[in-house]
């Protein structure tokens, strides 16, 4: 019964983020960033696990999205209404929970500053009469909603909505957009767009083992000897070097990841000493029988990696390098170019932006991006 449960939520859960409205969600954080530009306020309110999210939401503007490199960066004024434990109960006492938010707001809010209110139902009184009180002085009214967004769907200038009727689900959704809007706002604040090729391991970097082998250990690992010329003169060219490799001998138990862990440490010894640097190494240690998001075709890895490594992907002039369909089948489905090292003599493979007969090749087939 646990196990199911937990399925079905995690099901539910998947079927709500499907919802996200791209489109609102850039219009959101076009919206904070104008406010942060004209130095606006930012005021966040919720109730219950809502509250939480408002006061998390509240840090992140204010701290996650700074770069502390740069002394003269001009920061959020966000600030939570969840947090004054004093006044929220006084206002409660005195006057009504339903005045909370809104009175907070009319000691506090000027025109053009933002309201966002987070409420599962959408039908929270105080969110409403929050987002009333905004409206008059002329405030931009922001709402994170779920079940089907209620009374302040309405009200609001913008709006995320959900149609789950689940408080969890509901709050979850807000918590991950949240983070989706201040790691994405970071990043378009701070980080530079940088080339990225994406390598393919065992047939790119080093010999392919014969087929239905694997390298199971560092004595089985050949290089390709024009790799390190090639990866030196993609360096020079600016590109930052990530490897992408499916690695199911150990979901076969053939070897497992500590083992994986020594070969690569080993291998990237050599490209140490030689001036290279491989900003991550990426491996799907699933079968192929598992049906796992990262194992390549699927473009897993290179997710995974757009949002981990600290810069933003120049994805018009990025590429993966592989030698086989996979490879190819993952860059297009991530969206960059593919280019397909023909190492055994196939015939050209018409899905593939780039084909090459041999690897320094590459350097050449990307001047002409």
């Amino acid at each position: 019964m646990i196990q199911r449960y937990v399925f079905s939520y995690i099901m539910d859960l998947k079927s709500t983020l499907d919802e996200l409205d791209y489109t609102q969600l850039e219009k959101i954080i076009n919206v904070l960033l104008a406010a942060r530009k004209n130095d606006k306020q930012i005021f966040i309110l919720g109730n219950g696990g809502s509250a939480a999210t408002a006061s998390h939401f509240a840090c992140d503007l204010g701290k996650g999205t700074i770069d502390y490199a740069n002394s003269d960066f001009r920061r959020f004024r966000a600030i939570s209404l969840t947090d004054n434990l004093a006044l929220i109960t006084a206002l409660g006492n005195d006057l009504s929970y339903n005045h909370i938010f809104a009175e907070q707001l009319k000691n506090l809010m000027n025109p053009g500053d933002v309201v966002i209110g987070i409420s599962a139902s959408g039908n929270s009184p105080n969110i409403l009469e929050a987002f009333d009180v905004a409206k008059k002085v002329g405030a931009i009214t922001i709402g994170f909603l779920g079940f089907g967004g209620g009374k302040a769907r309405d009200i609001v200038d913008y709006h995320l909505t959900v149609s789950s009727r689940n408080y969890g689900i509901s709050e979850d959704f807000h918590m991950i957009v949240e983070h989706i809007i201040t790691q994405i706002i970071r990043r378009v604040l701070h980080e530079k767009k940088q080339k990225v090729v994406f390598l393919d391991r065992d047939g790119i970097i080093n010999e392919k083992p014969p087929e239905h082998q694997y390298v199971t250990q560092w004595e089985d690992f050949k290089f390709i000897p024009e790799i390190f010329d090639t990866l030196s003169a993609l360096l020079k060219k600016d590109y930052k070097l990530v490897i992408v490799t499916n690695q199911q001998g150990i979901g076969k138990k053939l070897f497992n990841e500590q083992q994986l862990h020594d070969i690569h440490a080993r291998m990237n010894e050599e490209f140490v000493k030689r001036d290279i640097k491989i900003e991550k190494i990426y491996y799907c240690p699933h079968l192929e029988s598992d049906g796992c998001n990262c194992r390549k075709p699927q473009p897993g890895m290179l997710y995974r990696a757009q949002n981990e490594l600290p810069f933003i992907i120049d994805m018009d002039n990025s590429f993966i390098l592989g030698d086989s369909i996979r490879d190819v089948q993952a860059g297009k489905a991530f969206g960059i170019k593919t280019v397909l090292f023909n190492s055994n003599g196939y015939a050209k493979n018409n899905d593939a932006d780039y084909q090459i007969n041999s690897i320094p090749d590459v350097v050449n087939i990307i001047d002409k991006f």
